[in-house]
């Protein structure tokens, strides 16, 4: 499995809301699994960008 790093994913989110091409199509062109793609849009529709670039720690370690 290949690390895609997060500013891909955000380039390829940013492509999907902008009505670019469809989820199918992006994932395919970035190499983005569908379920972290979807995660990831899910994410940036709640949340926003910042979201994606700072997630939010869980544990304090």
């Amino acid at each position: 499995m290949t690390k895609i790093s997060i500013n891909t994913k955000i380039k390829a989110v940013e492509e999907y809301a902008n009505g670019t091409a469809s989820l199918t199509a992006i994932r395919s062109k970035y190499g983005i699994s569908k379920l972290e793609f979807q995660i990831c849009v899910g994410i940036y529709a709640k949340f926003g960008k910042q979201a994606l670039l700072n997630p939010p720690r869980l544990f304090d370690v």
